[in-house]
């Protein structure tokens, strides 16, 4: 798996690609940090894929209520 990562204004996601035996490219989206390594709060898709599905793939972790705002962060961070 190839991974790139990168802390955006205080949110962790991790990003990775990989070429898989049985399904060639795949592409994985999901929490970074603690969540991805405690929680394994990622999605997949054989790639590639189009921006519904990636949106799609932000709503299916659970990270997303991260991103529409939880507790005292902000959406805008």
């Amino acid at each position: 798996m190839e991974l790139l990562y990168k802390k955006i204004k205080g949110l962790e996601f991790i990003i990775g690609a990989k070429i898989d035996a049985s399904f060639g490219p795949v592409i994985m989206f999901g929490s970074g940090g603690v969540m991805v390594e405690l929680f394994n709060d990622v999605a997949f898709r054989v790639a590639p894929i189009n921006k519904n599905e990636a949106l799609d793939m932000i709503e299916e972790i659970k990270g997303k209520k991260l991103l529409e705002g939880f507790r005292r962060i902000s959406r805008n961070e």
